[in-house]
């Protein structure tokens, strides 16, 4: 009776084994087929495209435009990251000011990148006119390649021309991220901000009027407080650098813009000194560029 029982089990298990043996020939054969109609129809996608970069009108007249344009390469997305040092400093971020400080310290970079901005646009009107009188799509009545399907040709070559045409950056953006982490690393916060191109600009101009306020005359003369006067007589040992004489001598202290403002001189430590009344009296507005003041 045992041996019976045995026989049938062993004969169950083959059965179990065949089938699942058939299962995976099955699968394996199913993914043979479907690799082998894939790659077919990506040969056959190839074909179709090198087909329709030769004979296709339209294609080569937009390479033939594309020749005669030279879009500045920017990017749409230009990202800079503010790590804060406190969740305080995270909640009262400025994401305005922030911009502005970047544009302050590499103005040059972000005047070239509104130029080119601007130049794009300018150009990508002319491109767009010269699209709209290239020659049209392949015609079905007209289409007479023998052997070739006229609907694969006709989706190949709007897909093909589609992708020539320059799609360059018009209105590129900036993304601040802003992020805080504690201490211990158990709480994190992230939050930004995207400016757009138009806002960009509107910020680039005010750090350019608050420049040029800033190197103005009488802004120059404005910053000139107690404080810094103050700082200046002390760095000089509270003496006229060019005399020697303190007020323990009878004259009256000042201090003095080396270059002159009128002459573009900025109130900064490194263009102020200590002088007597005499000699900055005898100083007057005089500069020499390339001799001693």
């Amino acid at each position: 009776m045992f041996e019976a029982f045995y026989d049938l089990l062993e004969e169950q298990t083959i059965l179990i084994a065949l089938i699942l043996l058939t299962v995976i020939v099955i699968a394996i054969a199913i993914a043979i087929i479907k690799f082998i109609v894939k790659k077919s129809i990506e040969r056959s996608n190839e074909l179709y495209t090198i087909l329709v970069k030769d004979t296709s009108l339209r294609y080569k007249d937009v390479l033939g435009i594309n020749s005669r344009y030279d879009f500045y390469d920017l990017r749409k997305k230009y990202t800079y990251y503010k790590q804060h040092n406190s969740k305080v400093q995270f909640d009262r971020f400025d994401y305005t000011k922030f911009l502005e400080e970047l544009i302050e310290k590499d103005i040059d970079f972000f005047e070239l990148i509104l130029k080119a901005a601007e130049e794009n646009n300018v150009l990508m009107e002319q491109y767009e006119t010269e699209l709209m009188n290239i020659s049209p799509f392949v015609d079905e009545d007209t289409f007479d390649m023998k052997g070739v399907s006229f609907s694969k040709y006709r989706k190949m070559e709007e897909k093909v021309v589609s992708n020539a045409i320059l799609d360059p950056v018009l209105a590129p953006k900036i993304l601040i991220a802003s992020s805080y982490i504690s201490p211990k690393g158990r709480n994190s916060y992230n939050d930004n901000r995207t400016f757009s191109c138009s806002e960009l600009a509107e910020e680039y101009n005010i750090v350019c009027d608050n420049l040029r306020e800033r190197a103005s005359k009488e802004y120059q003369r404005k910053i000139m407080t107690d404080s810094l006067r103050y700082d200046i007589m002390r760095r000089d040992g509270f003496r006229c650098v060019l005399c020697g004489r303190t007020a323990r001598d009878g004259v009256k202290l000042h201090v003095d813009h080396i270059k002159p403002v009128s002459k573009g001189g900025k109130t900064v430590s490194s263009n102020l000194r200590t002088l007597c009344d005499a000699c900055n009296f005898g100083k007057r507005d005089k500069y020499d560029e390339y001799g001693d003041n």
